[in-house]
């Protein structure tokens, strides 16, 4: 009788533990997803960024090169008050 108890009390023992580890397998199938969803968002921003950051450094080249261009504009425009100056 007394063994009877043990082993059905050793049976509801292990059947919690399979709950028990059932729900921490279901946890950790959840957790996993949403870290697959977050790493998922950081791909996508990452990839928004990039292209944000390639289409600014085209747009600082084109001012740069509209800087220098101005620049050179000037100094011929300078120049050729000097030489106008000059004679």
């Amino acid at each position: 009788m007394e063994l009877e108890q043990l082993v059905e009390q050793h049976e509801d023992k292990l059947k919690q533990h399979d709950k028990e580890l059932s729900r921490l397998n279901d946890m950790s199938v959840e957790m996993q997803k949403q870290m697959n969803d977050g790493l998922t968002r950081v791909d996508e921003s990452n990839r928004f960024l990039r292209e944000q950051n390639t289409r600014q450094s085209e747009q600082n080249a084109q001012i740069l090169q509209a800087v220098i261009k101005g620049n050179e504009s000037s100094d011929e425009r300078q120049f050729q008050l000097k030489l106008l100056d000059k004679t």
